[in-house]
């Protein structure tokens, strides 16, 4: 049969379903906002029956819509029970989503709860339907109507749960759009399940059942749909807030009268409307008083403009309002308050009232401001470390701010009194009262009155003089006792600490190297820069040796801590390193040997510390870090490389977890080692760090570290200890002086016509330094049983060079072998032919050892015994600042 749509009855369909969903949040807002649980399930019923009326009229103005060739009625009992569909299903759903937590679960549910009563309602109203025709249903498009009715209701609660979130549900422009929606929900099932339904001809309507006419129940909808919604909304709109909103002001005004502080509101625009009953008491004014301009009447002139602005602010943004001001009391007196306020909103984030209050905290102020002078008078006690100072420090802050005059009197040597410093209006402290000051000190004991004060300065039970004030404030003149008491302190620690740092600048200046080493190739530069004359003396240092074997060790470290027992720390560990050093000159074995004597100090301290050597004959520098800031080597070609390999300080490690790091040197290198001081003079350890990368890539003259200090300091003083170690690498000890201390030859193992003439140079070499007798027969027989060896064991070219810069001679033999360690011992057969010659090596040298090559092979070293008469070229010679 052929069926069509009247467009203007879906459009108000349409209308009708948006309009019960806005009816139906109107209601369900006060039973979200609710307190009893009585008014929360009235009102939710009251929107669900007003969405469920919406829906039951939707659809019958829908069918309204419907345009068949023959007659239409409807079975009422059935209309009747689609309607109890839809109430059921909305009274559920409304109430998930609106006190439930509206999680996702939630809302999905309640999506399809909601969609299957619309369909449900939707089928059952079709199923009323009496008509000379036989509906069948497209299965298809029946469950595209339920989807449909699912998907859109769950849309709809979605934008429900987002700005009831949001608090935004409340406003004009969210609850249209969550309405459009719902409304959406609501005619699309029935506009898709009629499209499910086939009508064909029938020779009469199915008989049975209470029947009404289609014009009978369009005039009921359309009656009862607006009579019921209109109602309902009235009933929101005029009934609910202003009863709410009324009892919720009689609970605030009742809270207000009872609490100890000013409390007040005020109309969206800052006018106050009410105050308690505190504030008429405590200002003498009524509320109407202080609604027509009496903040500025009872606020301090000088407070008054911030105060103010501050409010004219909160009110211009609707924030919070926050500030403090002195407000004056009936008395004329003026107190400090904190104030304070709050927008109060409607619904619809309107701002309604602001609610305000005033806390005295004039006693809070007093305590900050006895403690902040407390706080000033520590600070200032403990900024200087002579009696003047110190004296001085604590006058200025009393005088003139807290009182008229202020003097500090200290006993000399000879017990004579004397002014050590005074603060403000000398005339205050007048002869009547001075005589009153001295019959106090006579009787040793205290004066505090209101004119004047006199308090003993003392340390222990000796009085170190006396603190005299002369009008002071009130609540400041309790605090004299203590005033003295802290400045005695001062006095005490100022004395201690200058009798320690004398000690302790004596001992560091007695502990810290004097002469660097003078090597051939090497130029030194060192620099040690004490913090100002105030500060503790620190536990840094530099240090620079040679070893008997010509090896070159270095050190700069740090001690944690200050004052003597870090300066006699130092010490100890600086002596430290150089011991182990000549035992075993490997940096991380000298690291691992003093990290275990740090430890066994047993006083918690640990030490910063770097450690190289640097062998000027195979021209390497192997070296190790203990948590120090890492040292720089400048490569020729001005490439800066941070030595940053490196493991936790001495003193705080069990074993050391670094290995030994061996870099080949090259001429014009340069190795910057420094402690953490010169990074940290400006406080900014990051942009020091970088100052000093720029200041070693800038450098080239001989007094490096004089060089790098300036450009880091500007000429200012420094704040921490700062020590400095430059070493310049100009070349191997054997190129740089053209063979005067030190000689080279290389030739293949398998050579022994060429062994022999290096033999004869060597001898020869020997002889023209001083060598005679029986030390150049031992030097001879260490060549030959070390060459021997060599020949024996080796292979390519070996490298002999003796070294006569230093107190001894060195012999060194450098091989391209597997390498090996030293072991010298004897065979077990004394008479055999091989297997004593490092043995007698060992036996005929003054000290002897053997590495392996960083490259490959072995390097023995052997120290001769006799003495040289060579010594380094003038040139040579280190810079010390």
């Amino acid at each position: 049969m052929p069926v069509g749509q009247d467009w203007r009855f879906v459009v108000l369909s349409y209308v009708v379903a948006v309009a019960a969903a806005l009816t139906a949040f109107e209601l369900t807002r006060p039973a979200a906002e609710a307190r009893r649980r009585n008014d929360a399930i009235g009102w939710t019923f009251a929107g669900t029956t007003a969405l469920a009326i919406g829906v039951w009229s939707m659809h019958f103005i829908g069918m309204q819509a419907f345009r068949i060739a023959v007659p239409v009625a409807y079975d009422v009992p059935l209309v009747i029970a689609s309607f109890a569909v839809a109430l059921g299903g909305a009274v559920v759903a409304l109430w998930l989503v609106v006190h439930g937590k509206a999680t996702p679960p939630m809302v999905a549910g309640a999506s399809v709860l909601l969609g299957l009563c619309l369909a449900g309602m939707h089928y059952t109203g079709m199923g009323a339907l009496r008509i000379a025709a036989v509906v069948r249903y497209d299965p298809r498009w029946v469950a595209v109507s339920v989807a449909v009715a699912i998907a859109t209701s769950y849309a709809a609660f979605v934008l429900i749960a987002r700005f009831t979130a949001q608090r935004r549900l409340r406003q004009l422009g969210p609850e249209l759009l969550t309405a459009a929606v719902m409304g959406l929900a609501i005619v699309s099932v029935h506009y898709t399940g009629m499209a499910a339904a086939r009508f064909s001809a029938a020779p009469a309507p199915p008989a049975g059942g209470v029947l009404v006419d289609r014009q009978a129940v369009a005039v009921a909808v359309a009656v009862g749909t607006l009579v019921v919604l209109g109602l309902f909304l009235l009933s929101a709109r005029v009934n609910v807030r202003p009863r709410g909103r009324a009892r919720e002001d009689e609970r605030y005004r009742a809270l207000a009268e009872s609490v100890p502080n000013i409390v007040w509101t005020a109309d969206r625009a800052g006018v106050v409307d009410y105050c308690n009953r505190r504030f008429t008491e405590y200002t003498g004014l009524s509320a109407e008083a202080i609604g027509d301009g009496g903040w500025e009447r009872i606020m301090h002139p000088s407070d008054r403009a911030q105060a103010l602005a501050a409010l004219h602010t909160a009110l211009a943004v609707g924030s919070p309002y926050r500030a403090e001001a002195r407000l004056r009391r009936a008395d004329g007196t003026y107190r400090w308050h904190v104030l304070l306020a709050v927008p109060v909103r409607d619904t619809d984030g309107t701002i309604v009232t602001w609610f305000g209050s005033c806390t005295d905290i004039e006693d809070q102020k007093d305590a900050e401001r006895i403690m902040a002078l407390l706080g000033d008078v520590t600070q200032a006690l403990t900024s200087s470390l002579d009696d003047a100072g110190i004296a001085r420090s604590l006058v200025d802050l009393v005088a003139p701010a807290e009182a008229a005059y202020c003097e500090v009197q200290l006993y000399d040597a000879e017990r004579a009194l004397w002014r050590a410093a005074a603060a403000g209006e000398a005339s205050a402290y007048t002869p009547e009262r001075a005589q009153r000051v001295e019959r106090t000190r006579r009787a040793g004991a205290a004066l505090l009155t209101r004119d004047v004060s006199a308090v003993a300065i003392r340390a222990s039970d000796r009085v170190l003089g006396w603190l005299i004030c002369c009008e002071l404030v009130d609540d400041v003149r309790a605090l004299v006792p203590e005033l003295a008491s802290r400045l005695g302190a001062a006095l005490v620690n100022a004395n201690a600490y200058a009798r320690e740092h004398k000690v302790a600048t004596s001992f560091q200046t007695a502990a810290l190297v004097s002469d660097l080493p003078e090597v051939p190739g090497l130029r030194f530069s060192a620099l040690y820069q004490a913090a100002h004359a105030e500060a503790s003396v620190g536990g840094d240092w530099y240090d620079a040796f040679r070893l008997p074997d010509g090896r070159v060790v270095i050190s700069v470290g740090d001690v944690a801590g200050s004052g003597l027992d870090a300066a006699v720390a130092m010490s100890s560990v600086r002596q430290s390193i150089r011991t182990a050093a000549l035992i075993n000159p490997d940096p991380v074995a000298v690291v691992d040997a003093v990290d275990r004597i740090v430890r066994a100090m047993g006083n918690g301290r640990f030490v910063t510390a770097f450690v190289g050597v640097i062998d000027p004959v195979c021209e390497e520098f192997a070296f190790s870090n203990a948590g120090h800031p890492p040292p720089f080597l400048r490569r020729p070609d001005g490439r800066i490389v941070e030595l940053s390999q490196g493991d936790l300080p001495l003193g705080l490690r069990q074993r050391s977890s670094a290995g030994r790091l061996i870099l080949p040197l090259e001429p014009r290198s340069l190795i910057v080692a420094y402690t953490d001081g010169l990074t940290e003079i400006d406080r900014d350890p990051v942009a020091g760090h970088a100052n000093l990368t720029a200041a070693v890539q800038a450098c080239e003259g001989s007094n490096v570290a004089t060089e790098i200090f300036e450009a880091l300091s500007g000429q200012r003083p420094v704040r921490d200890d700062i020590a400095i170690l430059a070493v310049w690498f100009e070349g191997g000890v054997v190129e740089v002086d053209g063979g005067r201390s030190a000689r080279r030859w290389s030739f293949s193992v398998a050579d022994g016509e060429r062994a022999a003439f290096v033999r004869g140079e060597f001898v020869s070499f020997l002889e023209s330094v001083g060598f005679a007798g029986a030390t150049l027969n031992a030097a001879e027989l260490v060549f030959g049983e070390l060459i021997g060896n060599v020949y024996r064991y080796a292979r390519g070219t070996v490298s002999v060079i003796v070294d006569v810069s230093g107190a001894a001679a060195v012999l060194h033999v450098l091989d391209g072998g597997d390498g090996f360690e030293l072991n010298p011992r004897l065979p077990a057969d004394l008479y055999a032919e091989r297997g004593r010659g490092l043995f007698l090596v060992d036996a005929f040298a003054d000290e002897f050892s053997i590495e392996r090559r960083r490259t490959g092979g072995s390097h023995a070293r052997a120290v001769l015994v006799g003495t040289t008469r060579v010594r380094p070229l003038s040139s040579m010679t280190r810079t010390s600042l």
